[in-house]
């Protein structure tokens, strides 16, 4: 059985290392605010489409 050695530590640790240093050196562009605007329609058109065939449902059933 081999014993660890200290002056290397495991690759998922440097993996996770790099990641962190990447993710510092080129951090993620925050969404612009016609893309969060869009977004936001996006989720607002489908919440209505829903609650609409939703009482299309309830009418055709009675």
């Amino acid at each position: 059985m081999t014993t660890p050695d200290p002056q290397h530590d495991s690759p998922i640790a440097d993996t996770a290392m790099f990641r962190r240093f990447v993710d510092e050196e080129n951090p993620a562009p925050a969404p612009a605010p016609a893309t969060i605007n869009k977004r936001l329609w996006l989720f607002a058109g489908v919440g209505v489409a829903v609650v609409v065939l939703a009482v299309v449902i309830v009418l055709l059933t009675r």
